[in-house]
Order: structure tokens, then C-alpha cells, then sequence
């Protein structure tokens, strides 16, 4: 793949993660771009959450147990819902918001009646892996009558890539809400403690 002229390193680095996620949403190219909902509020969901609003989304929603990762690094547009210990479902309901479209950006964000908050036709990627909980025992009936598209989606293909870096090469998708930690190659051991606790969304690698 060709590397864009005047494209900064650090900005191309999000180019793979970043094809990920338009891989996940290129199998929901047909929907009613309505609302979405971005369940886990980390580094790919944020980088969701500002795909989702490039492409046209009236309303992308992003849900989390950690209210630090809503309070940061997240698109100006998107609204952050703080998940309690019963789920998103509650509060969907409370809000009386039905979804188009539902993205788990972490382990286990489809292990939750999600179908009870779909609109007829809506779409589910399920998009992280299987760990924390799985996938719900999904409701066929409901599946079925309603028309939902349940789709499974790992890594990207070439054109997601190239699709990519044309984006963040023409300033087309805002990821200026993101502050990735830019460290030294020696430090990768520190750089990965901060991610696990929590403390940074991303790191990048930018000393050598």
C-alpha cells in the first residue's frame, strides 16, 4: 500500500485498527443510518464512534462500566452512557431508545438480550471476541420476524486498509479527540502497564 505524502507517522499507525472497523461496518453498508451503539468506550470504540459519525449517523451512542474511559477521548457528538452493574438495557429503556445498529468493542458486549433494543431490520456486528461472557442465547423468533443481520467480523482486507489511509489522509474522519501516549521503544514494558491499568487508550511507539 502505497503511504500517503505528508501523512504523519503517528496518524498512520491508527490506519490498521482504524480498517478494522470499516471492515465491521462495511457488512452494514444497507441499514437506516439512525442510531448506533458503540458498547466499550476504549481505543476501538472511540475509534468507532468517530467512523460512525464520518459516515452519517444521526446518533451514536457509547456505553461503558468505566466512567474514565467516557470522560475521554471521545468524539465531541457521541453521547456517553455509564453502564451500571445490570447492563445498557436499563437504560435504553429508560431513555426509550431503540437501536440500528449495536457494536461490541470489547469482550463480551453482546452477552446481553441485545435484540430487545433493536429496531425491525437493525444490524449486530460482533465485532470482539468471545471472552467475559460470550454471546446471549439469541431469541430466533425475534431474529427472524424482525430481520435482524447478525455478522461476524475479524481483521480487514486490503481495500479496508487502503480505504483507511485515504480517510485520515484527507482529513475526511476527525480523530483529533485522541492523545495516544507516545513512547520509546525501551519502554514498551511501562507503555503496556498503562494500558492495562487503564490509564492511556493507546500507546504508540515513536523513538527507536
Amino acid at each position: 500500500v502505497r503511504y500517503p505524502d505528508g501523512l504523519p507517522a503517528a496518524t498512520a499507525a491508527l490506519a490498521e485498527p482504524l480498517a478494522c472497523c470499516i471492515s465491521a461496518l462495511r457488512r452494514f453498508n444497507d441499514l437506516r443510518k439512525g442510531t448506533a451503539l458503540v458498547i466499550g468506550a476504549g481505543f476501538m470504540g472511540s475509534l468507532f464512534a468517530a467512523l460512525l459519525l464520518e459516515q452519517g449517523w444521526n446518533c451514536v451512542l457509547a456505553a461503558d462500566r468505566d466512567r474514565r474511559r467516557l470522560e475521554s477521548e471521545l468524539p465531541p457528538r457521541v453521547t456517553a452512557l455509564h453502564t451500571p452493574a445490570d447492563g445498557v438495557l436499563p437504560i435504553l429503556r429508560d431513555l426509550s431508545v431503540r437501536l440500528d445498529l449495536v457494536i461490541p468493542a470489547c469482550p463480551g458486549g453482546l452477552s446481553w438480550p441485545f435484540w430487545e433494543a433493536m429496531n425491525p431490520g437493525g444490524g449486530v456486528s460482533y465485532f470482539s471476541g468471545a471472552e467475559s461472557g460470550g454471546l446471549a442465547a439469541i431469541d430466533a423468533v425475534r431474529l427472524h420476524y424482525e430481520e435482524l443481520t447478525l455478522a461476524g467480523s475479524y481483521g480487514c482486507l486490503l481495500e479496508d486498509f487502503e480505504t483507511a489511509l485515504g480517510l485520515l489522509s484527507a482529513g475526511r474522519i476527525d480523530l483529533s479527540f485522541l492523545e495516544p501516549e507516545r513512547i520509546a521503544l525501551d519502554g514498551i514494558a511501562a507503555g503496556a502497564a498503562r494500558l492495562d491499568g487503564g490509564a492511556v487508550k493507546k500507546v504508540i511507539i515513536t523513538e527507536f
